[in-house]
């Protein structure tokens, strides 16, 4: 199982190290970036898109709502809580991450969105 412990030990989590190193590099270059990464929250991983704002603090995440296929070995199951629209200096920013893009409801909240 070497391969899982290395995805668990290099995932990212909200309180740690490389996503507050993004953060403040986000904040420097009043830069809007959007970044997927394995998320580690508890024992479980997560398949996570993070919306950084130029303000270099807020963040917010997006886990897949359904790992496809053989993911479902990795990754936990997310919810539609954080199928949200952040507001930029660009207009609206939202993602869907990838099979998610195929799910009509998840689309249509999104959509709805803005």
């Amino acid at each position: 199982m070497r391969p899982y412990r290395l995805l668990v030990e290099n995932a990212v989590t909200l309180a740690g190290g490389a996503l507050a190193s993004l953060k403040r590099a986000a904040g420097r270059a009043g830069a809007t970036v959007v970044m997927g990464a394995d998320e580690r929250l508890g024992g479980t991983l997560y398949n996570t898109m993070f919306f950084l704002a130029p303000d270099g603090e807020t963040v917010q995440v997006h886990r897949k709502l359904m790992p496809t296929y053989t993911e479902r070995l990795i990754w936990g199951q997310g919810d539609g809580s954080s199928l949200a629209v952040q507001d930029t200096p660009y207009g609206s920013l939202g993602g869907l991450i990838c099979w998610e893009h195929w799910m009509p409801l998840a689309r249509a909240a999104m959509h709805a969105a803005g």
